[in-house]
């Protein structure tokens, strides 16, 4: 066993190997306790050599054979089927099975905990390495919740293995270096190497430290100091692995992303060869540790002048991690995929500006491809794995099933409650996500779904009208290859383009201009149309600017007049309609159409079936009397969590008014009708599964915005609980959702009567060709970097809805049951299309309001858009 332990020390897998397999013949053939420790130690070995040697396939196989020996010869709960297990988890995370391999560490947590007791060091050890898991697939905040208690653990047992101290200082290191806290991970990194000293035997584990320095001085702008660092590394890593080791791939990315800072960027393509060399050997080619290489290849190329070559890099790499994100999103939650696709560098984005670069028509469709794929990647494999689930009729999923939506339930309950702290809240989150991942393991786990999603350009140009022009935004690089490359950092694009397509199939991509500061511009535009009190010069003259920005340098010369938007971030807030026309008046009154589509598959969804229909109008609930009723006319009313929800005045006008109107002109069609005491969450989500058109009048609530007053609406925005805020887009299913009749808070702080979009998610609305949100706020909530908006907007596409009517803003109640009866009459009346249907109402509310004397603000008629289905 010492000369097998020397040969590994020193590098020489071969004859390591070697020397185990022999002994292992001879363990094999004995019998009794000691021949099988030594047997599954020697398979330890095996395996041991495999993994450091690069062979992570052949490593995964002797460590569950091994994992399986000492099972069945010393129990589940063994130090053996431990300390063998737990390589075998990080081979798992070599391999890219990050969900099997989180799920092996948990055990071996609740193993260490029932064997050697809850603050014990075999528990907190364990306990680091989950965490190191969650770091690994972007779960930061839980990651560090992990380390904070396995540092508090430690600090009560100062007897603790000096090494395996370092190990976690190291990880946790890690954790803050990707957090954007340097100084910490710093003193982390000095933790470990003070523990560990110079002992030979700590090689290895020095030259992962020292690179890990290097990548902290490199985020801090320190070059030179971070290349001394990376060199030290790979020459510690060299001598204890030899010169083809796939551990010297880790310094020799950072060598690469120090000389792309610094422009030396034939210097940068010669190192990030080599990793690749070294690192490449044994892995899958989408494995996300070549991501990097590959991405920092093609900006060296392209730093050399290469922009061919450049481009080839970057769609290749492209194409890689949208494989494995697909895979990924099989296996974990939806907060999870998201995080985790935050972690990947932007090759889509660079493959964009590089594609804009060349001009030739073939580089922009292989960019626009890519794009369509990447966009909404993780939400459609999220819609294909609750599509199956509701289809599936499979006993065996009802419980996991339940308990997932329990769970949900569950979470959106604690946000909208005052009395929750932040580890409540994050217990449930967790439990939320854990009964999520039961269920998409018990379905199938690894397959992943065809969830493609690019349409042929040609197919897009069929679908387009005469008079049509698709307008796709998206994401690309700044203009500069030198662009920093931090080992787990996220990296941001810069830039919006744009993708044109015109019914005769012309293709053009164009660069807008840079993302912050159009975002900004959007930004504050959005918060002028929002509110009736802005002043209209000024907020005419912000119209145009961002008109002038957005639209301008597209549409010039273009006789198109149905506009189809694909948006990018805050584009998503933006009424386009509403935009100042070039003489006075708006965009929607010189003929213009604009419709919003999702992705731009939508544009090719087949028109709504003509046959017989059944409608469901449900809304204009009874609320208990908790709230005085509104003293304006706007339908906006924030909730303090004890308060309920008032009267919407005009609700049951609209809904008898649009009952009117389809029992009359839709003789074919079955038109229900729910109001009052009878709009209750239960009798609404009952009658969803029979409606192919859905009207809904009701409050509804986002956490996305602040409240602006105590205003009546038809709407409420919450205020985020001060235990925990919302992040990003963390929980964003639980953070809005439709009132029905009997909504309150209940003395627990449990909300009854509410309909959260996570639930919304669950329902099977595959049959609804219109689904229209009659409330405040209704298509808000938190933007995700090519996911879209979650909240309600969401949670109707995960349903299978095809067309929805959503508001962007607090709808004044009056108005918007104006505008209904105008958009009802021009869409089911009339037959128009979608876009049509939704220019008819705004005008039609427009001049109705200038006739009357009264504002034609875009507050008034401008909220509502259509996005998805157009026919």
């Amino acid at each position: 066993m010492a000369a097998r332990a020397a040969s590994l020390l020193s590098g020489r897998w071969q004859l390591a190997r070697e020397q185990a397999e022999l002994a292992l013949a001879g363990w094999h053939a004995r019998h009794g306790v000691r021949a099988r420790w030594q047997e599954v130690l020697t398979l330890h070995v095996i395996g041991n050599t495999y993994m450091r040697g690069g062979s992570s396939r052949d490593a995964l196989s002797w460590f569950e054979r091994g994992s399986a020996l000492a099972i069945a010869s010393f129990g589940a709960d063994s130090a053996a089927r431990i300390k063998i297990d737990t390589d075998r988890a990080s081979v798992l995370v070599d391999l890219g099975r990050n969900s099997e391999a989180l799920d092996l560490r948990e055990t071996l947590l609740t193993i260490a905990r029932r064997r050697f007791g809850e603050n014990s060091f075999e528990a907190a050890r364990a306990e680091g390495l989950v965490g190191a898991g969650l770091q690994e697939i972007g779960d930061y905040a839980a990651a560090r919740r992990r380390y904070a208690h396995v540092e508090a653990v430690l600090a009560s047992l100062p007897d603790a293995p000096a090494y395996e101290r370092g190990i976690i200082a190291n990880n946790f290191g890690n954790l803050l270096q990707e957090m954007g806290e340097e100084e910490a991970a710093l003193t982390r990194y000095r933790q470990a190497l003070a523990a560990w000293g110079e002992d030979e035997r700590t090689m290895r584990v020095r030259a992962v430290v020292t690179a890990n320095l290097g990548n902290t001085e490199y985020r801090l702008g320190h070059y030179e100091t971070a290349i001394a660092d990376f060199q030290r590394a790979l020459s510690l890593r060299e001598k204890a692995d030899g010169k083809d080791s796939p551990g010297l791939g880790y310094a020799l990315e950072g060598l690469g992303s120090s000389a792309l800072a610094l422009k030396r960027y034939a210097e940068a393509e010669q190192d990030y060869r080599r990793a690749l060399d070294v690192r490449g050997r044994s892995l899958s080619p989408n494995h996300p540790t070549l991501a990097p290489l590959n991405f920092g290849l093609a900006l060296a190329r392209w730093g050399q002048g290469d922009i061919g070559d450049a481009f080839r890099y970057a769609t290749l790499t492209a194409e890689h991690q949208q494989t494995l994100l697909a895979t990924f999103a099989t296996e974990f939650s939806e907060r999870q995929s998201v995080a985790y696709r935050e972690l990947l560098v932007p090759a889509t984005a660079l493959a964009v500006t590089l594609a804009a670069k060349r001009g030739d028509a073939d580089s922009i469709a292989v960019a626009w491809r890519l794009t369509m794929v990447e966009r909404e990647l993780v939400e459609r494999a999220q819609a294909h794995r609750l599509a199956a689930a509701r289809s599936a009729h499979d006993p065996a999923l009802e419980q996991p099933w339940q308990a997932w939506r329990a769970a949900n339930s569950a979470l959106g309950d604690a946000w909208l409650s005052t009395h929750i702290n932040a580890e409540r809240m994050a217990q449930l989150r967790a439990d939320a996500e854990s009964a999520e991942r039961a269920l998409w393991n018990r379905m199938a786990r690894g397959r992943a779904t065809n969830v493609d999603g690019a349409a042929s350009v040609g197919e897009l140009a069929h679908a387009l009208p005469a008079d049509g022009l698709m307008i796709a935004f998206t994401e690309g690089v700044a203009d500069n290859p030198a662009r920093l490359l931090a080992a787990g950092g996220k990296q941001t694009p810069e830039d919006w383009y744009a993708f044109t397509l015109a019914h005769d199939g012309h293709v053009t991509l164009r660069l807008v201009g840079d993302s912050n500061a159009l975002s900004a511009q959007a930004r504050a535009w959005y918060l002028e149309i929002r509110d009736p009190a802005t002043d209209a010069t000024r907020m005419r003259r912000n119209g145009l600017a961002l008109r002038q920005a957005l639209l301008d340098p597209i549409v010039a010369g273009s006789s198109a007049r149905h506009l189809f938007i694909v948006p990018e971030g805050e584009l998503f807030r933006v009424s386009f309609a509403a935009l100042p026309d070039r003489g006075s008046g708006y965009l929607i009154e010189n003929g213009t159409r604009v419709h919003t589509l999702a992705h731009e598959s939508d544009l090719s969804l087949p028109a709504s079936a003509t046959a017989s229909t059944s409608m469901l109008l449900a809304g204009a609930p009874d609320f208990p009397a908790t709230l005085p009723a509104p003293a304006s006319s706007e339908r906006q009313l924030c909730l303090r969590a004890a308060q309920g929800f008032a009267a919407i005045p005009n609700a049951a006008r609209e809904l008898d008014g649009l009952h009117t109107l389809l029992s009359t002109t839709a003789a074919d069609s079955r038109v229900q009708l729910i109001t009052g005491s009878s709009a209750t969450k239960e009798n609404v989500v009952a009658a969803l599964p029979h409606a192919s058109i859905v009207h809904l009048a009701t409050h509804g609530f986002s956490l996305d915005e602040s409240c602006t007053g105590d205003r009546g609406a038809r709407g409420m925005t919450l205020e985020e609980p001060v235990a925990e805020k919302a992040t990003g887009t963390s929980n964003a299913a639980t953070l809005s959702g439709l009132a029905f009749s009997g909504a309150r808070v209940t003395a627990g702080n449990r909300m009854i009567g509410v309909l959260g979009a996570g639930e919304l998610a669950t329902l099977d609305l595959s049959h609804v060709d219109w689904i229209a949100l009659s409330a405040c706020d209704s298509g808000l909530g938190p933007i995700g970097r090519n996911e879209g908006v979650f909240g309600m907007r969401r949670a109707l596409r995960l349903a299978g809805a095809r067309t929805v009517i959503m508001s962007l803003w607090e709808v004044d109640d009056a108005a918007t049951s104006d505008l209904m009866q105008s958009l009802y009459h021009a869409r089911f009346v009339e037959h128009a299309d979608v876009p049509d249907a939704m220019a008819a109402a705004m005008r039609a509310v427009l001049t109705a309001r200038r006739a009357a004397g009264q504002s034609d603000h875009p507050y008034y008629w401008a909220a509502f858009i259509g996005e998805g289905g157009w026919r």
